[in-house]
């Protein structure tokens, strides 16, 4: 386990107390039931892409993309079976210098560098479904559509390399917004004073188009650690 996560896990263990609770009785008000700040990161090794001046796509290493944000489950209903609806927000941002490569048939390589600074919200809202076998643990899936923001970063001055082979011209700064549908699905163990602790596996289609500074391709599994409240 990476040092961050771990870090986020360990500090909020520390508050809990791992006894198991009960489910909340009141079947009548629409409310929240869940609370959930998330942590997690995205495999983004290929998600970057330009074309050279070739019209070849040309993917950079670039390193995976840390979320983090809230998720917040309302129902109306307190038993084992939950539905209602979930609403969530995150935010990613890094600064990163990557590495644009390829290869002719001869075995020539040519690469230039990139400094690049990208920001990435990401807004859901959707249907949830859960079920508490027993008064710790319930499991949940969620579903519905995603709006993504992006920006990136790219000064002329900030790619270095051979820029003959693989012709790349970013300008300034790019933005886009997509728009598609997200799932996820995740377990919480509920403890007795109200505090959850889970994980969960997200996915959402999305491309972000940032023109001359390349696409990026959100379309992979983001996985979470979380953290929260039940009510």
């Amino acid at each position: 386990m990476k040092p961050l996560p771990l870090i986020f896990l360990s500090t909020w263990l520390a508050v809990a107390t791992a006894t198991t609770a009960q489910p909340n009785a009141d079947t009548d008000a629409f409310g929240v039931r869940y609370l959930q700040v998330m942590l997690g990161t995205l495999d983004t090794s290929e998600a970057w892409t330009i074309s050279d001046s070739a019209g070849d796509i040309v993917s950079t290493d670039w390193n995976e993309l840390i979320y983090g944000g809230v998720a917040v489950q309302l129902s109306s209903n307190g038993g084992r079976l939950q539905y209602g609806l979930e609403t969530s927000g995150l935010i990613s941002f890094q600064t990163d210098a990557s590495v644009f490569g390829r290869s002719d048939e001869d075995g020539l390589e040519a690469e230039i560098e990139v400094d690049n600074e990208f920001l990435l919200l990401d807004f859901a809202l959707g249907g949830f479904v859960s079920y508490r076998p027993w008064p710790g643990f319930r499991v949940y899936a969620s579903a519905g559509p995603a709006v993504m923001f992006g920006t990136m970063s790219i000064d002329d001055g900030d790619v270095e390399g051979n820029r003959d082979d693989i012709d790349f011209d970013p300008d300034g700064r790019e933005t886009d917004v997509d728009a598609g549908l997200y799932a996820r699905v995740g377990f919480d163990i509920i403890l007795s004073n109200g505090f959850i602790v889970g994980a969960n596996a997200r996915r959402v289609e999305g491309e972000l188009d940032f023109k001359d500074s390349g696409v990026v391709d959100l379309d992979e599994i983001q996985y979470f650690l979380t953290l929260g409240l039940s009510f």
